[in-house]
């Protein structure tokens, strides 16, 4: 990993602490708001004001869990084998992602197909094994550092966010 693409995230990681204890402050007043209010006695245009800042007190509830979740896991050597993994040759990976890799390997193409329609489209685990010294961890950090993997990503989210960093 790079030393911009560690600073990137550990400025990420120090921001989204902040943001932590604001959502958590944002959480609490809306959380007393909402107790103390009776929509039966308002009129529809306020419903629908009161409508929105409870989605919105969701939203916040689902951010704080969020980073509670990412900073319950992080720790300080987490990033520690990716920067020890070799970068792989220009062209060894290329076939998995670049469209405009012509490859006759048929096996290399259904993998491909496959790989790729799962970051778009698909769920549960893509299981990738290989015998030692194969290039698992290898293929794993091209992928990160992969323009592509990212706009397979987002296509698969929609509108939700992503957070690979590269």
């Amino acid at each position: 990993m790079s030393a911009d693409m560690k600073a990137r995230l550990e400025a990420l990681i120090e921001t989204s602490k902040d943001n932590t204890t604001e959502l958590d402050k944002i959480s609490t007043r809306i959380a007393g708001i909402q107790s103390k209010i009776e929509p039966s006695y308002m009129d529809p245009e306020n419903q629908a004001q009161l409508t929105q800042l409870l989605q919105i007190s969701d939203v916040v509830a689902h951010r704080v869990l969020q980073q509670r979740i990412l900073e319950a896991i992080a720790f300080g050597d987490m990033y520690r084998r990716f920067e020890t993994v070799e970068e792989a040759h220009l062209k060894t990976f290329r076939w998995i992602l670049d469209d405009d890799v012509y490859e006759d390997d048929s096996e290399k193409q259904d993998a491909k197909k496959l790989f790729t329609n799962w970051l778009a489209s698909g769920s549960g685990i893509f299981h990738i094994s290989g015998k030692l010294g194969a290039g698992k961890s290898t293929l794993m950090k091209f992928l990160c550092e992969h323009d592509r993997t990212e706009k397979l990503l987002r296509q698969w989210a929609g509108k939700k966010p992503t957070a690979l960093i590269h």
